[in-house]
């Protein structure tokens, strides 16, 4: 006599579905714990993403916008 599959197989469509869900669980999470500007090289990664929005090109020497880290250093004291 032959019984149900001790393990059923996942549909990939549920497997993608639950990796999404746990991820953005996950995601979720850590905003919710952890103050802004506190993970690690925030600022730094926030800044280059947004000169990098900025720019038409991509120029790498451009990596420096002084009135933006004096921004960034005034959110970072105000939100802790």
């Amino acid at each position: 006599m032959t019984g149900p599959p001790a393990h059923p197989a996942i549909s990939p469509g549920r497997l993608f579905a639950l990796v999404v869900a746990v991820f953005l669980l996950r995601g979720a999470f850590s905003i919710a714990i952890v103050p802004p500007w506190q993970h690690p090289d925030e600022p730094q990664h926030f800044e280059l993403a947004h000169i990098f929005g900025r720019q038409t090109r991509l120029d790498l020497d451009e990596r420096r916008d002084p009135v933006l880290e004096w921004q960034i250093l005034e959110s970072m004291k105000t939100h802790g």
